[in-house]
């Protein structure tokens, strides 16, 4: 005001007093000032006042037009930052689990900091330490956890004061099941700073009352529960079953046990804050539930089940922007969801054991995970859309990879997958036409299948394979073309079955090493050159093969366990010529076109005193020559009987 004033004064004086009598003027006509907010700019960077100054000639109390007589602006200078700052305070007799201090007040000095001098304002907010509130009710039948009638025994601190235990406060679940409410006893004793809270707390004792002293002794106590001070973390399991229940999971960061939520009303879940579940996760059958979403989700420390949610269209784990890993300990099934139609908010996961999915029949193509280490088996199976199979970034598996029953399958892209611990089985994958995306796969250490994909025509290179349990080629009617190169060493066995389209084996030109061999039901496989390097089987088995006429490519093989060649009604030769011991058994029959006197003399050279079966060949085509010695020449046995291969 006083400010306001001597401007009003200066302003007259500089306005001049030729030709005026100012004692007449003002005593006439008082003067008056007017203030306007001058915003920051160019008159006044920080901005002020706009001060107008004047005598109220028409004396109407305001000062408009030409009565202004002068102009000034008073600026304001750089305004002073208000800092706060907060540090934590140890503990104290005061504040017995520590606290934090909040000082705050101008900077006077301009340097950031506020110095003690500067302080103007301080609060001390101790860690909360809680009166805790035990409540004792019973479960009506058909409560998640119980299978008939249970008690639970719920405590938290009282947060708001009421003497009663709110929803939202609850921080302690203990459920006894098959125990009426008057049967069950709880007490409070207190927990000390430490693992199990990091600010300490109280710890919940509950158990039945064997003795009906209506005192819970030590030896009654069956459950122990902790309410924590600090972060709202719940411990113990939570069935989630009503609205209370969905109101404490919004303010939780963390479950001390598993959440289920079952058969629930809920349309949608939207759990902002939940981080980490140290037990497992399952949302199963809540016929409502269109959305999931857990952004804060970091952990989870046993199986999480995604299952049978009908409506179910948005599934997501992690934060949508910016994702950090979330991190499921166990396996993960995500099954039965049929409107699920993308699986691109599970992008973030990583599994550390078996990863399923199964029949979410709107999914069309799965999100290129990040995962790139699974210890367990990857299942894909039963999905009416899904056309595309990217995990980009897997490196191994270390149970299984099972990818089944996809009917419009036509992508699988695994290009940095390297091992596989136990099996592949590809199969039921009725349009994929070619098996491609396997390119960077050095070994699998148990069956490699791929059966009954009835479009499936190629096999693309593998070129870093060298080693697999057992190859089994089955069931594809229309493939005509495989190329295991690189395949050295094939511990088990080696079988290539009912596959008609398919008329050459020349695809293992470096395999050494196999256990078994069986060609069953191949109806145009007439070539088996590409096993040259093979000297040793356990078993070989040649059924049913067509146009199969001999078995030059095995010219090599020394010895065998088990021999069994039937049922291939233009096999015209055996072309074993280095076989020099059969150990077991030997079986050649039903070979039509085959001389009965070359599997004689065959068995008579090479049987070791095991079971010998040679029947219904051709009785009636004579041996030019008995079958040759190892070393000696080979004559063509193909042209002395009069055909050619097909």
């Amino acid at each position: 005001m006083m400010r306001r004033l001597g401007v009003t004064l200066l302003g007259l004086l500089l306005a001049g007093c030729d030709g005026i009598n100012l004692s007449q003027l003002t005593w006439r006509y008082p003067p008056l000032t007017r203030f306007e907010v001058e915003p920051p700019g160019g008159r006044c960077p920080f901005g002020g006042d706009r001060v107008l100054t004047g005598i109220d000639q028409n004396e109407d109390g305001l000062l408009t037009g030409t009565e202004v007589m002068s102009e000034h602006y008073d600026c304001d200078g750089q305004p002073l930052d208000w800092v706060t700052q907060a540090r934590p305070v140890e503990p104290t007799d005061s504040c017995p689990l520590g606290g934090v201090s909040t000082r705050s007040g101008l900077d006077q000095n301009r340097d950031g900091e506020l110095s003690d001098a500067e302080v103007t304002h301080e609060r001390l907010d101790c860690t909360g330490v809680y009166p805790v509130n035990v409540r004792v009710r019973g479960v009506a039948e058909g409560y998640p956890a119980c299978e008939g009638e249970g008690t639970l025994v719920e405590a938290g601190p009282d947060l708001d004061g009421d003497g009663q235990l709110g929803a939202i406060e609850r921080r302690s679940l203990a459920v006894h099941c098959g125990e009426a409410p008057s049967r069950i006893l709880a007490r409070l004793e207190s927990e000390p700073v430490g693992a199990r809270c990091a600010m300490g707390g109280h710890r919940v004792d509950s158990g039945a009352d064997q003795n009906a002293d209506g005192v819970l002794q030590e030896q009654e106590v069956t459950q122990r529960r902790r309410v924590c001070q600090g972060a709202p973390i719940l411990d113990g399991d939570l069935f989630a079953t009503t609205a209370e229940d969905f109101a404490l999971l919004k303010t939780l960061v963390r479950i001390e046990g598993s959440l289920v939520l079952f058969r629930t009303p809920l349309e949608q879940l939207v759990l902002p804050r939940l981080a980490e579940i140290s037990g497992g996760l399952i949302v199963s059958e809540n016929a409502a539930l269109t959305r999931l979403e857990l952004d804060a989700l970091r952990f989870v420390g046993n199986e999480v089940q995604i299952f049978v949610n009908l409506e179910l269209t948005v599934l997501r784990f992690g934060a949508a922007t910016q994702p950090q890993p979330v991190w499921l300990e166990n396996n993960l099934s995500v099954w039965n969801n049929p409107r699920l139609e993308s699986l691109d908010g599970l992008r973030s996961v990583r599994v550390r054991q078996d990863l399923f999915l199964a029949y979410n029949d709107s999914a069309q193509s799965l999100v290129s995970w990040d995962l790139t280490d699974l210890g367990g088996t990857l299942s894909v199976a039963d999905h009416k859309s899904l056309s595309r199979l990217p995990f980009q970034n897997l490196r191994t598996v270390g149970g299984s990879l099972a990818i089944h029953n996809n009917p419009v399958l036509t992508t699988m892209s695994f290009p940095d997958l390297l091992e596989v611990g136990q099996s592949i089985d590809i199969g039921n994958n009725a349009s994929l036409s070619r098996l491609s995306g396997l390119s960077s796969l050095r070994a699998v250490h148990d069956v490699f299948m791929v059966s009954n994909n009835e479009s499936l025509h190629s096999i693309d290179a593998m070129p870093g394979l060298n080693h697999v349990g057992s190859l089994m080629l089955m069931n594809s009617p229309r493939l005509e073309a495989f190329d295991f190169t690189n395949l050295q060493s094939i511990r088990g066995q080696l079988v290539v079955a009912y596959c008609p389209k398919l008329s050459s084996l020349g695809a293992f030109p470096r395999l050494e090493s196999v256990a078994g061999l069986e060609l069953l039901d191949n109806a145009l496989l007439w070539d088996v050159s590409g096993l040259d390097r093979v000297r040793s089987l356990r078993s070989l088995v040649v059924r049913d093969n067509a146009s199969l006429q001999g078995l030059a490519g095995l010219r090599k093989l020394l010895s065998v366990s088990d021999l069994t060649i039937q049922d291939n009604p233009r096999l015209l030769t055996l072309d074993l010529d280095g076989l020099t011991e059969v150990g077991a058994t030997l079986t050649i029959q039903r070979n039509p076109s085959l001389p009965s006197c070359l599997a004689n003399q065959l068995a008579d050279r090479a049987l070791r005193g095991g079971t010998r079966t040679v029947q219904d060949n051709d009785e009636q085509t004579p041996c030019s020559s008995p079958l040759l010695l190892p070393g000696e020449p080979v004559a063509a046995r193909g042209a002395a009987a009069g055909e050619d291969a097909p």
